[in-house]
């Protein structure tokens, strides 16, 4: 019964957590606050070292071939919001998705090399 337990936590522990790969690192974010403008809603996020990092409702996804992308626009609820390349593409998701699930979700596809929110950064000066 212990097992069990302890799969379930390990289960719930990694089901809708606020994350993504970066370099082979997993950056876990904080939610923050929440904002509008012209495009729409963004949510705010932070990493743990403090950085904020803003996402709408899109998702930059980098495939093998043009053929990987488009069977996922038939397989998700996705639609193309801009073909930046032949074999790299800005998905915009349903309203309501969550996010870092769905990139997680397409990147466990076949002929995916990249998958992640399309994050929003402030400008930094230089």
């Amino acid at each position: 019964m212990r097992y069990i337990f302890l799969g379930f936590l390990i289960v719930s522990a990694a089901m809708g957590e606020n994350s993504y790969f970066a370099y082979g690192k997993k950056i876990v974010l904080t939610p923050g606050k929440t904002a509008r403008d012209a495009k729409g809603t963004i949510r705010y996020f932070k990493d743990s070292s403090g950085r904020e990092v803003g996402v709408r409702d899109e998702i930059l996804v980098q495939c093998e071939t043009t053929s990987v992308c488009e069977k996922l626009i038939e397989k998700y609820e996705i639609t193309v919001s801009e073909r930046l390349s032949d074999t790299i593409f800005l998905f915009k998701a349903l309203q309501g998705v969550d996010l870092f699930d769905l990139s997680r979700e397409l990147h466990g596809e076949e002929g995916v090399k990249l998958s992640h929110p399309n994050f929003i950064k402030q400008k930094e000066r230089r």
